[in-house]
């Protein structure tokens, strides 16, 4: 009885989503704005990490290093990860 709804589960579950994925309609136009979303993000985040890093060198050379500044620098390079997984996930599962 328990092997028949397990194996009966296991061929539903296998059975679920498109057997075969294919790229949507203007897929292509949701990659470049994707593409394009990417390259600025990255943008910002260099441009707020150089500022984050001059500023925390600045307090270090006149001995006023605080934490907050260091976690500063932690917290741009966390949103580089998320921002590089997050759409390299969406490529991968939308468009892919």
């Amino acid at each position: 009885m328990i092997s028949t709804v397990l194996a009966s589960t296991a061929t539903v579950l296998a059975d679920i989503g498109p057997s075969s994925p294919q790229t949507p309609t203007g897929g292509d136009k949701w990659q470049s704005l994707l593409n394009m979303g990417l390259w600025a993000a990255v943008a910002v985040l260099a441009l707020i990490g150089v500022f984050a890093g001059v500023k925390f060198a600045a307090s270090y050379v006149s001995g006023e290093s605080t934490r907050e500044r260091m976690m500063i620098l932690g917290g741009v390079c966390v949103g580089a990860v998320f921002t590089g997984t997050a759409v390299a996930l969406v490529n991968s599962l939308a468009l892919g």
